[in-house]
């Protein structure tokens, strides 16, 4: 990681007192915690099914990309926002190829930029066209949330897979900037990498393109990707077994970096599983017998992968719950997690007896917790859903403040969906998705954060290790303890949310390499609220949010 002059700096803020619950939903954001956006400007569906983050010089952004329907016309558009840490709407933008077209958004990711304290966005999605011909979409955008031309000379490229049904899930960005997308055609896996310039990659299988299927299902649907320190991809989702049964089952599969399965993982490159339960019918009118889905997937700090999905039971009335699995690398469950590898929880029923809960989006943090957001439903509207597990696969019962380790978030309405799940640059957790207003014609985006329990995955080159700062809140004196990987010239400044700087604790000194303990004492004169306390070198730069 040092010759690749990036390092990720976990840091910690420790306390005595905590002024903020984990799980909370933020008051530093937009007051209330949230905010609900009509990214359309008008009566009609839009909403947010991805997110991304960048924290740069201090200043936290938040990227989300939806769709929204065009008034008084067919076609859709893809919605593109930026937040700033204090949860406004910063700016807002639409990408439409052509107005007829019904474009429907599926993932993002941030990259870096060549201009520096800027960042660049890949989005992707389906377009289909007036002719009924469906093809995969990949755009590039730069940080005025405008196409950036020089890929693929125009800012986008689209790939005709060749058959009206198929649909793009997610994406992944590789190291050396390559895009893979994963999705599905003909009820095939599908998987596209495109080089970093735009065109379709032929040293993945030669085109650029994958399709396989997984052994002994009939209709694979991918829809979860991720990208391992070694190369390896790994793709999840929902396979129908070829069993007259109408059953469904999780999967994951491993390809190598060349596209070719990995035949030696699992079973001929793919495993598949299952949370139990019996026959019942979902919402939709779907015979599903005692089935299991999978929607999306993470790579935790340890290298082991972590699905979630929902599961469902029998009854006279359906109940679906939270699924997670962890996954050891070479595809065995990891009896360390829940001691058999899965854990499967469902949150309060309302009202009829049973509860349709489904996650949709998960994120590993710092302390190998695993963080999972979805929609909860009893007999009323759908909800959001988040629940944090321990490392050991147990409920956190410090998250949040029903001693479950589940809360659950109403922004009013008629029902929510959640799109994506993240954790910021300072720890917190933040969650993008939409919101259906009590007009029912109406559905607008929203994005909500909250405290994390981990604070701070930051960027600094010259740190490595465990950063803790305490006691947080400040108050008198405050100790820093971290460790330089090498000689560095550091400087710390606390300063307010605008940057300004307030005091300096140390001006360019050159620090050696190894662990360190500094105690500074805090201005008398420092009034209550939240500030920033930056830790800066010529290789790098973090900053974290304190309170008093």
């Amino acid at each position: 990681m040092h010759a690749q002059n990036t390092l990720a700096a976990l840091l910690l803020l420790h306390t005595g007192v905590t002024a903020q619950t984990p799980g909370m939903l933020d008051p530093n954001f937009n007051t209330n915690g949230y905010t609900i956006t009509d990214l359309s400007g008008a009566n009609v569906y839009d909403g947010a099914v991805g997110l991304a983050t960048s924290t740069s010089l201090g200043v936290t952004t938040y990227f989300v990309l939806g769709t929204a329907e065009v008034p008084a016309s067919t076609g859709t558009k893809f919605t593109l926002a930026l937040y700033g840490a204090d949860g406004n709407l910063q700016s807002s933008a639409f990408h439409q190829i052509d107005p007829t077209d019904i474009t429907q958004a599926r993932a993002c990711a941030r990259v870096n930029s060549i201009v520096p304290g800027q960042s660049n966005y890949f989005i992707t999605g389906l377009i289909e066209l007036p002719n009924g011909t469906k093809v995969w979409h990949l755009a590039k955008l730069g940080a005025s949330l405008t196409l950036l031309t020089s890929f693929s000379d125009n800012g986008w490229t689209e790939t005709n897979l060749g058959g009206p049904n198929t649909d793009v899930a997610a994406m992944a960005v590789q190291p050396d900037g390559k895009v893979i997308l994963a999705g599905y055609i003909d009820d095939n896996i599908a998987l596209l990498r495109h080089t970093a310039d735009g065109p379709l990659d032929v040293a993945f299988s030669t085109d650029g393109r994958v399709v396989s299927n997984v052994p002994g299902g009939i209709e694979d649907k991918a829809s979860a990707l991720a990208v391992a320190q070694d190369g390896s991809i790994f793709v999840a989702g929902t396979v129908l077994l070829d069993n007259g049964q109408n059953q469904r089952r999780g999967f994951v599969g491993k390809y190598l970096q060349n596209g070719d399965l990995d035949l030696g993982w699992g079973t001929n490159g793919f495993i598949m599983l299952h949370w139990g339960g019996s026959g019942v019918n979902d919402p939709w009118g779907t015979a599903i017998t005692g089935s299991s889905f999978i929607n999306s997937m993470a790579i935790g700090p340890d290298n082991k992968l972590v699905v979630v999905g929902r599961s469902v039971s029998g009854g006279t009335e359906p109940d679906q719950d939270f699924c997670i699995a962890r996954l050891n690398a070479d595809g065995t469950l990891d009896p360390g997690f829940s001691t058999d590898g899965k854990q499967r929880v469902g949150f309060a029923p309302a009202g009829n007896g049973a509860n349709v809960d489904g996650a949709t989006s998960v994120v590993v943090d710092g302390e190998g917790g695993v963080i999972v957001a979805g929609e909860v439903q009893g007999s009323t509207a759908s909800k959001v859903g988040i629940a944090r597990f321990n490392p050991n696969g147990a409920p956190d019962t410090d998250f949040g403040t029903s001693g479950n380790g589940m809360l659950i978030t109403d922004f009013g309405g008629l029902g929510h969906t959640v799109g994506q799940v993240l954790l910021d640059a300072q720890g917190r957790i933040v969650v993008t998705g939409s919101w259906r207003s009590l007009q029912s014609t109406t559905t607008n985006s929203f994005i909500a954060r909250y405290i994390g329990v981990v604070v701070g995955v930051l960027e600094l080159s010259a740190v490595e290790g465990i950063i803790s700062v305490y006691p947080n809140p400040v108050a008198g004196p405050t100790t820093f303890e971290y460790t330089l990987a090498e000689v560095e010239r550091l400087t710390i400044t606390l300063t307010d949310l605008q940057g300004r700087v307030i005091t300096t604790f140390l001006d360019g000194q050159m620090m050696p390499a190894g662990a360190h303990q500094q105690t500074v004492t805090m201005p008398p004169q420092l009034a209550h609220g939240n500030y920033l306390l930056v830790f800066s070198s010529p290789n790098g730069r973090m900053s974290v949010q304190i309170s008093k």
